[in-house]
């Protein structure tokens, strides 16, 4: 099976590089970006200590293309790089955890820039195959991961040094997160902290030059966005069943610069996961015994129609008290219009994801 892997992973790169060589005649400046990780798994749960054998050791083969400041955007952020990027890791346990593949998007963005040096933040989001997850019969230790396709969440914060003009080295840490938000349980996830280490080559004849052109003068301007919320969310670890979870999200807020965005809102949460413990323990409710409230405080990063978005909340009214107190999301939103999105987000509590949802929302 590694040998296949392993394979695989020199045609992706020997097919990938082909072709931005050939595509990189246009005078673009596309991004080659191998690294090697070396990290370990957090046992953010008891169960979890007993099928934590090993480090865990990964790479990843990222293709990214350097954005020029063809919009504005680009050029408040410091000319970021985008792409998508292929991760493999040996999960440290072969028979109840396995290896994980993933394919994945990507950005990445200077916090400071000099002119050799620089520190980074680089972000990915895709889908991620894990070779063992839980089976009540072969695999029953394994209460981390219940489905073989799961989400795909990195952060690294990098060191990066300029070698040439082509040639970057970089040094970092970052956390990735596996899992498959509560759609099947059991659902504990896979937490990764490492360090890395790796290259951006860039590919070109001659090194293209960045646009530069004046940034209008920001005004701060006051907002309210609304948005409704679809989703699913399993119950326990030997049920399919789903049940059908809905929000509607309020938020006030303020553009503070060109790139973000703070608010303060209020949730209402429908959640008919609850039925299930007030039938099981043939107890009597009301749909309005399914709803709670909370509220929350946000940040939103602004990359021109995609931004993303962090919150976190508490809920101030619940009649299942057995449920968790704090919430946090995580989201992003494309603006398709001037007043209207589509988001797609995660609801987690203390760093567990518990719902995933997705919908459409107005912004005023």
């Amino acid at each position: 099976m590694k040998n296949i892997i392993i394979k695989i992973q020199l045609l992706i790169i020997i097919l990938l590089s082909s072709g931005i060589n050939a595509y990189s005649q246009n005078n673009r400046t596309f991004v080659v970006i191998p690294k090697f990780h070396y990290g370990y798994i957090m046992a953010h749960h008891e169960s979890m200590e007993y099928i934590i054998k090993q480090r865990v050791p990964s790479v990843d083969y990222m293709f990214g293309l350097q954005l020029l400041g063809n919009q504005k955007w680009q050029q408040i952020h410091n000319y970021p790089m985008v792409g998508f990027g292929y991760y493999y890791a040996d999960l440290g346990n072969k028979t109840v955890l396995g290896e994980v593949n993933s394919l994945c998007f990507f950005i990445a963005a200077p916090f400071i820039k000099l002119k050799k040096y620089s520190l980074e933040y680089n972000f990915s989001l895709g889908l991620s195959h894990i070779s063992k997850y839980y089976n009540h019969k072969t695999n029953y230790y394994n209460f981390a991961i219940g489905t073989p396709v799961n989400l795909h969440v990195n952060f690294n914060l990098e060191h990066k040094y300029k070698i040439t003009n082509k040639l970057t080295l970089l040094i970092g840490v970052g956390f990735t997160h596996f899992s498959n938000a509560a759609y099947k349980m059991p659902n504990y996830g896979l937490n990764v902290t490492s360090c890395s280490f790796g290259a951006n080559y860039f590919v070109f004849k001659q090194k293209p030059e960045r646009i530069i052109n004046e940034i209008p003068k920001f005004k701060k301007k006051f907002d309210l966005l609304i948005s409704q919320s679809i989703g699913l969310e399993g119950s326990n670890t030997l049920s399919e069943d789903l049940y059908f979870l809905s929000n509607i999200s309020f938020n006030f807020g303020q553009k503070f610069n060109h790139q973000g965005r703070w608010g303060v809102g209020f949730d209402v949460f429908y959640n008919n996961i609850f039925s299930n413990y007030y039938e099981s323990n043939e107890l009597n409710y009301k749909q309005l015994d399914l709803i709670q409230y909370g509220t929350h405080v946000s940040y939103d990063v602004i990359l021109g129609k995609i931004q993303f978005t962090f919150q976190f909340g508490a809920y101030l009214y619940r009649k299942f008290y057995d449920y968790k107190k704090i919430y946090e999301r995580i989201g992003v939103k494309y603006m398709f219009s001037k007043h209207f999105y589509y988001h797609i987000s995660l609801i987690a509590y203390f760093g567990k994801a518990q719902n995933p949802e997705t919908g459409f929302g107005f912004y005023f």
